[in-house]
């Protein structure tokens, strides 16, 4: 089902993107790779990032980023601006390039993978919008996330830390997904259960997110921040932030219990031999 309404979805963001803006390249996919991860993402399109792949498990189903200029009309992602202009720099480094008209974003994502068996990824993104235009801009700018820890789709718990709203949690069994943004904080945040966020983001209206911060779920969980800033004529905004994917640690009484249970298995088995 899930599936389903996303081809709908890419349907829908298509059509506006014909009538409304600069019609995207056919951008091959970029794919990262280091170590145990690797990282898919489509810059033709607001499929974007569709896959982080740790361990031989995708912990990912979409993370993109839509834009707006002024409080009317609605969101259009990214790639609607101009065709991407990929800059692979290594295997693991990619920065990709929209150059529209007034409006520039460049999005730089560095993969860094762990060790075999390690279940340990992070990947840092840095967005840099430009107004290349001669009058100051109103920008809202949308992160928009989907993860689906440990290869599927519900069972997921999300939250954002009530206090800076700069990072979100999102945990399922035995996996942790956490992301900070660095720089600037964002101005609003929102989690939900799929396809909430994403509906607003393409119904054609302009989209505040709603400030939930959770935990909410277990689901199908998605998250979102919200950056608003007055960008003045040759200015820059610099979002910097970063995910990092990680096994939850197991508590220390767990762990004492289980070198205990080892224990008592050595004397049985001293016993036995005796």
């Amino acid at each position: 089902m899930k599936r389903f309404f996303y081809f709908v979805v890419a349907a829908m963001v298509l059509v506006v993107c014909v009538a409304m803006a600069p019609a995207s390249g056919n951008a091959a996919i970029v794919t990262l790779t280091d170590l145990n991860s690797t990282v898919s993402i489509d810059p033709a399109s607001s499929t974007g990032v569709s896959s982080w792949t740790v361990g031989g498990v995708n912990q990912l189903f979409q993370q993109w980023f839509w834009y707006r200029v002024g409080a009317t009309g609605g969101e259009s992602s990214v790639d609607t601006l101009a065709t991407a202009v990929v800059n692979q720099l290594d295997a693991s480094t990619v920065k990709i390039t929209y150059t529209g008209t007034g409006l520039t974003v460049s999005l730089l994502f560095a993969l860094t993978g762990g060790t075999t068996g390690s279940g340990t990824s992070d990947l840092a993104e840095t967005i840099k919008i430009t107004n290349t235009s001669e009058t100051s801009k109103s920008l809202h700018f949308f992160q928009y996330a989907d993860s689906d820890l440990n290869g599927g789709s519900g069972g997921d718990t999300v939250k954002i830390d009530a206090t800076n709203h700069n990072t979100v949690t999102q945990t399922k069994g035995t996996g942790t997904l956490s992301e900070t943004v660095l720089t600037p904080a964002p101005n609003n945040w929102e989690v939900n259960y799929y396809d909430t966020t994403l509906a607003k983001l393409i119904d054609g209206s302009p989209t505040t997110l709603n400030g939930i911060v959770g935990p909410l779920g277990p689901g199908d969980m998605t998250w979102a921040f919200e950056w608003d800033q007055d960008i003045a004529a040759g200015g820059t905004l610099i979002i910097s932030k970063d995910k990092h994917l990680a096994p939850i640690p197991l508590p220390p009484t767990v762990l004492l219990l289980g070198t205990g249970l080892l224990g008592l298995v050595g004397l049985r088995f001293r016993r036995n031999r005796a």
